[in-house]
């Protein structure tokens, strides 16, 4: 057992001094440029890790103070990421009542929205009237900074794809 252990230990600090003292491209490795750069849901506000709601599923009551007024899967979190040199952004899709592709990330309205129920059960006319900034909050409640901002912006993925038409998604 004391070998397999020092056999391993020693295993470990070989990579870990091989890594620190071997550079440059070596043959094979991909050279920088063919790094892709991934955006979660665009330019989003952090939420606190391990705070996740299983219940509820709701990270928006759990965000850390605002740094900045971009609400995810929006047209402007998009291109504020693509801005900041992102090459892929993820985002969430969603079916409206009337078979409309909408891009927004739960599945019901509550948490982050002013609206109720499920997204799939409301026409995009209902989705595009929400205001999808009106749950987030940082402290508990007492203040929600997203609020009245992300009036009429959820879009839709027709619109995503015609404003970034050579984008990746």
């Amino acid at each position: 057992m004391r070998k397999v252990i020092l056999v391993v230990t020693v295993g470990f600090f070989y990579l870990l001094l091989s890594q620190c003292f071997i550079s440059g491209n070596k043959k094979g490795a991909l050279p920088i440029k063919d790094f892709e750069v991934l955006a979660h849901r665009g330019v989003h506000v952090n939420w606190e890790k391990g705070s996740y709601d299983i219940a509820t599923g709701c990270e928006a009551k759990h965000i850390y103070k605002p740094t900045h007024e971009y609400i995810e899967n929006t047209i402007e979190s998009i291109e504020a990421a693509f801005d900041f040199g992102a090459t892929i952004v993820e985002i969430d899709i969603r079916r409206s009542s009337d078979n409309h592709l909408v891009v927004f990330h739960d599945d019901m309205l509550e948490c982050r929205t002013n609206g109720t129920g499920h997204v799939n059960e409301r026409s995009l006319e209902y989705l595009k009237s929400l205001d999808i900034g009106y749950g987030y909050t940082y402290d508990n409640g007492n203040t929600y900074p997203l609020r009245g901002k992300g009036i009429g912006k959820m879009p839709t993925l027709e619109e995503v794809l015609q404003d970034f038409p050579i984008k990746c998604f």
